[in-house]
C-alpha cells in the first residue's frame, strides 16, 4: 500500500514539473502550437507510428490524422518508449475534419493527462505492456495483435483532466487514477473539433446535462463501453472524478490483482447497458455514485471486502447484483436503489447495512447472508429495506439476524434464519400480503421496540430454534389470511401484544412451555359484518400453559392445554362468541387462580369517554380436565356467559370462585369417586344450575351461594 502512494505521488510531481516544458513529440515538428501526426506504417485498417517521448504543453494540439499516404485508416497505434504525458489536446482527425477513429497508445510507462489535458477521440485505448512486451511490438508493429497486450498493465495510468469519446475507452495500468475533477464521457456527439480548453468545458456541459437521469443531453446513442482495468499486483483503481457512457453498452471497471483495491469517491454512471465493478484483491470502496440504466449493474469482490460509505449510492434501474465474497464482509452505510430484480449476498465476515434499500417497481430481492463463520447480519437503526413487491432475506452466519431498522415490503416478505440468534428490535411489515419469520437459528426475539404486522396476507412467526421464541414486541395482522405464532423447540413467551382483526389467530407451542405473560394483550375482533375467525391456543409442551396476561376477542375462542399443567391468572374476555378451555392428552390439570376472570362482557365507551362494560350473554364457556389428576380449580371469576359448563374427567372439582350464566350453569364430573367441593365463599348464579355426576362422583357444598335467576332481567 505505502509503495503504491509513493508512485501516485511521484506521478503527481513528475506532472508539476514537465508542465512548464514545451511539447516534446519525437519526430513531429509543430506550426504555432499544432501538431498534425500522421502514421509511419500502416497494416489494413491500422496505422502505426513509434515515439521516443510524447509530451503535449498545455494550449498545444496534437492531431492524429487518420490516413495513411492516400489510405485511409480506423485505428491509429502509438507506441511511446516514455511516458505519454498529455497537457493540452488531442484530436482524431481525417481530411481536416474530426473522424471517429480509435487512437491506441501503447507505452510501458503509462500515461499522464494533466488538468489542462484533453483526448477528444472517437475510441480511446491506453495499454501499459511490460518492456518486453513492448519490445517485440516495436520490433514488428504490424504483427501485433491488441488482445496480446490487454491482460499486461505494467504502468500507472494518472487522467486529471478530460477523455471525451464517442464509441469506446478502455484503459489498463497498473494503478488507473481519475482525481478530482477529471472526467470520461464516452458517447459524445460527432463532428467537433476541440481547439481550446473553453470548447472542451462547453461541449461537456452540453452533453452532461441532467446527466444523473441520462435522458436528455446531446449524445449519439450507438454501440459503446468503457474498460477501467488492473492487472497488477502492486495496483488498483481510484476513481475520485466522474466516468459517464451515454452509448448502449457496458462499463467495466476491474482489479485483478493489484492490493490498493476499487475506489470511487467520484461517479460512474452508464446510460444503456451493464455497469460492473469486479475486484479480486484489496478493498472494495464506494464514497460517491454508481448509476446504471437499462441493464444490470453488478458489484462484486472476492478480495477484502465491499465497503459503502455514508452518502454513497449505487443505483439501478434494472437488475442489480452485490455480491461479496472478500474477507471483511459487506458493509453498506450507503444507499442502495433497483428498480429490477436485486440479489444483496454476502459469502465471508459481517453483513451490516447502515443506509437505505430501496427496491422499485415490481421487483423481487433476495438479500443473504450465506457466511459460515461467526459473522453476522445487522440491520442498523439508521438502516432500512424497502420493497415496492418482494423480499426474500436469509442468514446462515452463527452470529445470528438483527434487524434494528425497518424492513418493508408491499406484497411479500420472507424472512428466515438458520444459525444464531434472531432479534426483531425495529418494523417488520407487508403493505398487502404474506409475511413471513422463521427462525430455525438459536432463539427467536421480538423485543419491545419491535413490531411485525400485515394486512390481507398470511402470517406466521415461527421458531424451531433450541433457545425458543419471545415476544415483548408486538404482532399484528387484519384483514384476509391467518396468523400463525409457531414454536417448535425451547420456551414460547408472550409479553408483548398480539392483535389481529378478521383473521384466524393460531398461537401453538410444541417446545418445553408456553408463558403467556402478565404484560401480555392478545386480542382477535373481527371489524367487517360476516367476518368469521377464531383464536387458538395450544401447548403440548411438557412445562405446561401459564396464562398470566390478557386475552380479547369477539370470535370463538380456544386454549387447550395437551402437557403439564394449565394455569390461568389473567383475563380472558369474548364479546360475542363461545369460548373453549380444555386440559387434554398429558395435561395435568387447571388451574383459574382468584386473580382470574373469564368473561363475556361488551366493552364500550360512552358520549364522556368512560369505559363501559356490560355482560354479553351471548357465547358459551366450557372449561374442561379431560386427563390431569389434579383436576380443575376454579379460584377466580367465570361470569357474563349464556351458559356455563364446567366438565372435570379427572380428580377433583374445586370452587373457591364465582360462576354466573344467564340461562345455565352446569358442573359434569365424571371422575371415578370424584368431588365437586363448592367452597365457602364461592358463588353460583344462573336461571338454572345442573350437575351431571357419574362414576360415584358426588357435590360437596361447603357454604356457596347458589343463586337461581335470570340475570339478564336485572
Amino acid at each position: 500500500m505505502r509503495k503504491s502512494r509513493i508512485i501516485t505521488f511521484a506521478v503527481a510531481v513528475a506532472l508539476t514539473a514537465q508542465a512548464a516544458f514545451a511539447t516534446n513529440i519525437s519526430g513531429v515538428s509543430g506550426n504555432n502550437g499544432t501538431f498534425n501526426i500522421n502514421p509511419e506504417v500502416a497494416n489494413g485498417d491500422t496505422g502505426f507510428r513509434q515515439y521516443e517521448n510524447f509530451y503535449l504543453s498545455k494550449g498545444d494540439i496534437a492531431n492524429l490524422i487518420f490516413k495513411y499516404g492516400n489510405r485511409d485508416v480506423s485505428k491509429f497505434v502509438n507506441l511511446v518508449d516514455g511516458k505519454v504525458n498529455i497537457q493540452g489536446i488531442v484530436n482524431t482527425m481525417r481530411d481536416g475534419n474530426f473522424y471517429n477513429g480509435h487512437a491506441i497508445f501503447i507505452s510501458p510507462n503509462g500515461m499522464v493527462v494533466g488538468e489542462s489535458g484533453v483526448l477528444n477521440v472517437g475510441s480511446l485505448s491506453v495499454l501499459t505492456p511490460s518492456n518486453s512486451t513492448y519490445d517485440k511490438l516495436k520490433a514488428n508493429p504490424t504483427a501485433m495483435k491488441l488482445k496480446d497486450v490487454q491482460n499486461e498493465t505494467n504502468a500507472d495510468i494518472l487522467i486529471r483532466g478530460k477523455v471525451l469519446a464517442r464509441d469506446n475507452v478502455n484503459l489498463q495500468g497498473a494503478h488507473v487514477i481519475l482525481p478530482e475533477g477529471s472526467t470520461i464521457l464516452n458517447g459524445v456527439q460527432d463532428n467537433v473539433v476541440i481547439k481550446t480548453q473553453e470548447q472542451a468545458n462547453e461541449i461537456l456541459f452540453k452533453n452532461l446535462v441532467n446527466t444523473l437521469d441520462m435522458n436528455t443531453g446531446e449524445t449519439e446513442i450507438r454501440d459503446g463501453k468503457i474498460v477501467i482495468k488492473s492487472d497488477a499486483k502492486e495496483g488498483g483503481i481510484n476513481i475520485r472524478g466522474d466516468v459517464y457512457n451515454m452509448n448502449k453498452g457496458s462499463i467495466k471497471v476491474v482489479n485483478n490483482q493489484g492490493t490498493d483495491g476499487i475506489k470511487v469517491t467520484g461517479g460512474v454512471y452508464n446510460k444503456n447497458g451493464d455497469l460492473a465493478l469486479v475486484n479480486n484483491a484489496g478493498k472494495t470502496l464506494v464514497k460517491g455514485t454508481l448509476l446504471n440504466q437499462n441493464g444490470t449493474l453488478l458489484v462484486s469482490d472476492n478480495g477484502e471486502g465491499i465497503h459503502l460509505n455514508s452518502g454513497s449510492l449505487i443505483s439501478s434501474d434494472g437488475v442489480l447484483s452485490i455480491t461479496n465474497k472478500g474477507t471483511n464482509g459487506l458493509s453498506m452505510y450507503g444507499d442502495v436503489v433497483a428498480n429490477g430484480n436485486a440479489a444483496i449476498v454476502n459469502h465471508k465476515g459481517n453483513m451490516y447495512v447502515a443506509g437505505k434499500v430501496d427496491l422499485k417497481g415490481n421487483s423481487t430481492a433476495n438479500i443473504v447472508n450465506a457466511a459460515k463463520d461467526n459473522s453476522k447480519f445487522q440491520i442498523a437503526s439508521s438502516g432500512s429495506i424497502k420493497s415496492d413487491n418482494k423480499i426474500y432475506m436469509e442468514n446462515k452466519a452463527d452470529g445470528g439476524m438483527f434487524i434494528n431498522g425497518e424492513v418493508t415490503a408491499a406484497k411479500n416478505l420472507n424472512m428466515v434464519n438458520k444459525a444464531g440468534d434472531f432479534t426483531v428490535n425495529n418494523k417488520i411489515a407487508v403493505t398487502e400480503g404474506n409475511l413471513t419469520v422463521n427462525n430455525a437459528g438459536n432463539k427467536l426475539a421480538v423485543a419491545s421496540k419491535g413490531s411485525i404486522g400485515t394486512t390481507n396476507g398470511n402470517l406466521v412467526v415461527k421458531n424451531s430454534g433450541a433457545n425458543g421464541m419471545i415476544i415483548d414486541g408486538t404482532v399484528s395482522k387484519s384483514g384476509d389470511g391467518v396468523t400463525s405464532i409457531y414454536n417448535t423447540n425451547g420456551e414460547m413467551r408472550i409479553n408483548g401484544k398480539v392483535d389481529v382483526k378478521d383473521s384466524n389467530l393460531g398461537i401453538v407451542n410444541k417446545g418445553s412451555g408456553l408463558v403467556i405473560g402478565k404484560n401480555a394483550q392478545i386480542s382477535n375482533y373481527g371489524t367487517k359484518e360476516g367476518t368469521e375467525s377464531s383464536t387458538n391456543i395450544i401447548n403440548t409442551g411438557e412445562d405446561g400453559l401459564m396464562m398470566y396476561g390478557k386475552i380479547a376477542t369477539d370470535k370463538t375462542l380456544n386454549i387447550y392445554n395437551d402437557n403439564g399443567k394449565m394455569v390461568i391468572n389473567g383475563d380472558i374476555n369474548n364479546e360475542g362468541a363461545d369460548t373453549n378451555i380444555y386440559g387434554r392428552r398429558e395435561s395435568t390439570g387447571i388451574y383459574v387462580t382468584k386473580n382470574s376472570h373469564i368473561t363475556n362482557n361488551i366493552i364500550s365507551t360512552d358520549a364522556d369517554g368512560k369505559v363501559v362494560v356490560k355482560p354479553a350473554y351471548t357465547g358459551d364457556v366450557i372449561i374442561r380436565n379431560v386427563t390431569g389428576n389434579d383436576g380443575l380449580i376454579i379460584d377466580g371469576q367465570v361470569a357474563g356467559y349464556k351458559n356455563v359448563n364446567i366438565t372435570n374427567n379427572k380428580g377433583n372439582t374445586i370452587l373457591s370462585g364465582s360462576v354466573e350464566a344467564k340461562d345455565t350453569a352446569k358442573f359434569v364430573s365424571t371422575s371415578t369417586d370424584g368431588e365437586v367441593n363448592l367452597n365457602k365463599g364461592a358463588k353460583v348464579e344462573a336461571a338454572d344450575i345442573k350437575y351431571g355426576l357419574i362414576r360415584g362422583s358426588h357435590v360437596n357444598n361447603k357454604g356457596a351461594q347458589i343463586i337461581k335467576r335470570n340475570l339478564s332481567s336485572l
